[in-house]
């Protein structure tokens, strides 16, 4: 699928991914970026002038510093991108 968005300069486009947390009786309970919860994310595309980071990494990015789009796309349910600079990407996750 080709994503409507291209990333200029040393933007980095990132799929949030949401970890779910499970009680004991077995209700899955999912976080929020709101919660202050760590989340990582996938990288979906990169500008031109990113070097460190690759499509498809695993990363934990700083969310404060973030911009959240929504996009429907294919008339699915709606998923949330994050566009972050570069410079606020902490870690690479293996």
């Amino acid at each position: 699928m080709t994503l409507p968005i291209i990333p200029l300069g040393n933007k980095v486009l990132l799929k949030q991914v949401k970890k779910e947390m499970k009680t004991n009786s077995g209700i899955l309970l999912q976080s929020d970026v709101a919660d202050g919860e760590s989340f990582t994310a996938i990288v979906e595309a990169i500008g031109p002038d990113v070097k460190d980071v690759k499509i498809g990494e695993n990363v934990l990015p700083n969310w404060q510093k973030s911009h959240v789009l929504t996009l429907n796309m294919d008339k699915l349910e709606p998923v949330n991108y994050v566009m972050i600079t570069e410079d606020e990407i902490m870690a690479v996750l293996e």
